[in-house]
């Protein structure tokens, strides 16, 4: 990578700063089959996509910290990707922070709209993707994230969040136990390793929660309504279509005066 980056930059290479955040492993790995789930790239279980975690190793931080650090060298930084170690519990504010020192004036800090599904959203989607099979990628990607925020909306502020059963939890901590390590003498934190502990037992329920906290005629029709934008002859288009509609809503979220400061 370094070779490749000096054939662009010259020796600027070696002003490179990078700011790599990172989240602990539990979080990380029900955030990836949310998201696959989501977009109808896994019709695993949760504790069948967990065991593949496992023994691919997919979320081991070592590596990549190692491999990034010997070609960035001092010019690298790794943060934790949790919101109360984060400045202002922001992301973007913490990066603005570590790089310029400060927040930019006038900066409003963004509404938080990425919210990942609840354990009911998951048993949702995964009935609407799998009405979707054989549709083109793109489309099944719009629809899942469409039906994200739409649910969010019914959900409100009631939570069902994914969890572990024990022998599952039990078996992702042993796996990740050394890489935990093994990162908290390279970031000089227990962060991860602590992380990992709480979380072991945090996840440690039944699986997907099967209690749906919302009405289920409305969900029904939702899934109804989303297969219905489905069955298009150009389905490349109304991805795009859904996508555009859906970054119009945040412009117009963000543009408002409560999240203008």
């Amino acid at each position: 990578m370094k070779q490749e980056l000096e054939k662009c930059f010259g020796d600027l290479v070696s002003e490179f700063r990078v700011i790599h955040y990172i989240r602990p492993h539990f979080g990380r790995t029900v955030s990836a089959y949310s998201e696959q789930v989501k977009i109808g790239a896994t019709e695993r279980s949760l504790p069948d996509f967990v065991k593949w975690v496992c023994e691919t190793n997919r979320f081991a931080h070592m590596p990549r910290l190692s491999a990034w650090r010997s070609v960035f060298g001092a010019g690298y930084q790794v943060r934790p990707m949790l919101r109360n170690m984060l400045y202002r519990n922001d992301v973007v504010a913490d990066f603005f922070e570590s790089v310029l020192g400060h927040v930019p004036i006038g900066w409003p800090i963004p509404p938080q709209v990425n919210v990942s599904l609840t354990a009911s959203g998951i048993t949702h989607v995964m009935r609407l993707q799998s009405q979707l099979r054989g549709k083109h990628p793109s489309l099944r990607h719009a629809i899942g994230y469409e039906f994200e925020e739409r649910y969010s909306k019914l959900v409100g502020t009631i939570k069902d969040p994914i969890k572990l059963n024990s022998s599952i939890a039990k078996i992702f901590y042993l796996h990740y136990l050394k890489d935990a390590q093994e990162c908290d003498k390279f970031l000089e934190t227990p962060f991860l390793v602590n992380s990992l502990e709480m979380d072991a037992i945090s996840y440690q329920r039944v699986g997907l929660d099967p209690s749906l906290p919302v009405d289920r005629k409305e969900v029904d029709s939702l899934i109804s309504h989303l297969i219905e934008l489905s069955n298009t002859e150009n389905e490349k288009q109304m991805a795009k279509q859904i996508r555009q509609m859906r970054f119009a809503r945040y412009l117009a979220l963000s543009s408002t005066p409560s999240h203008c400061g």
